[in-house]
């Protein structure tokens, strides 16, 4: 009873995890993706949204290791990127060092 029940535990986590995967973008950008992890759970993420008007930033996290310990790490990493605006407009560049440094929880 004890493995059914942390079982469906990963389960929901799993779920939880997939449900804070970005929508795709359909407009003057677009993007298609397809998320298929290695394990039923583990610490791969990704992401993308708008720093400004003009500034796109896409992540791609690979936490090491798998199970709940990964996506938790993970999961906290993407919680610390900066505030998703709605608004899309044209695209931009941004480097990877500037999205990490621009966030006080990972600087």
């Amino acid at each position: 009873e004890n493995q059914l029940v942390i079982a469906r535990q990963l389960s929901e986590a799993a779920t939880y995890v997939r449900s804070l995967l970005p929508v795709t973008i359909d407009g003057e950008l677009r993007s298609q993706w397809r998320f298929i992890p290695s394990a039923q759970l583990g610490g791969d993420s990704f992401g993308y949204h708008w720093l400004n008007p003009e500034t796109l930033a896409i992540y791609l996290l690979d936490v090491t290791g798998h199970g709940v310990g990964a996506a938790l790490l993970s999961v906290r990493v993407a919680a610390a990127a900066p505030p998703r605006p709605t608004r899309i407009s044209r695209a931009g560049v941004c480097s990877s060092r500037s999205i990490v440094t621009s966030s006080p929880d990972l600087a």
